[in-house]
């Protein structure tokens, strides 16, 4: 027989055990009268690695408590610099210089929301029911919502019928007459307006 020589899957705690564990048994053990190592240094190097382990633990959580008293002490400041500011703020009343003085920087206007852009990649696919079609396009900047419009061919721009619309950049348009060939086409609606349409995607009707 051999002996198991693997300390595999024991944590390092279990390791120094069993190897604690090994000398004890071995000590006095007159099968074994030379032990190579000797058990005297055996042990010494246990002592050492659970000194060890026990610092470590220590020293883990010593850490972990800093650094949640560092984010709290950071959490403080950022709450203290909220407070100033909002007390700068009003005592400036809008003075870009005062505001300036106090060491703050200023904030940037909000951009005015300009008209989306037309939709992207428009493309229509039957979908699971009999006159239906199933609308996918690519997100457009800005947009709130999505319009869609469908038309039978001949395809005219008085023509266009609204289908509903979407929050989604996919739809679902029912109630087209099966077998016939149908024009599809979205417009992103923003809080500035309604953008152009996209152009149009064609799917025969299933």
């Amino acid at each position: 027989m051999k002996v198991k020589l693997s300390m595999t899957g024991l944590s390092e705690a279990d390791r120094v055990a069993r190897l604690q564990d090994v000398v004890t048994h071995m000590t006095g053990n007159a099968n074994f009268t030379t032990p190579n190592p000797t058990l005297a240094s055996v042990q010494t190097h246990v002592t050492t690695a659970n000194t060890k382990i026990t610092a470590a633990i220590a020293a883990v959580t010593a850490a972990r408590m800093a650094i949640q008293e560092k984010r709290a002490a950071v959490e403080v400041v950022e709450n203290d610099f909220r407070l100033l500011g909002l007390y700068v703020e009003n005592v400036a009343n809008g003075d870009e210089a005062k505001i300036a003085s106090a060491g703050f920087e200023l904030r940037t206007p909000p951009t005015p929301a300009g008209i989306p852009a037309a939709p992207l990649g428009v493309s229509a696919a039957a979908g699971s029911f009999p006159g239906q079609l199933v609308l996918r396009w690519d997100p457009v900047t800005g947009s709130v919502i999505y319009e869609i419009q469908t038309t039978n061919d001949p395809m005219t721009e008085a023509s266009w019928v609204s289908r509903g619309t979407s929050t989604k950049t996919t739809g679902s348009v029912t109630g087209l007459p099966s077998g016939n060939y149908c024009w599809a086409r979205v417009r992103a609606i923003g809080s500035a307006g309604p953008g152009p349409f996209s152009d149009p995607a064609a799917k025969t009707v299933p």
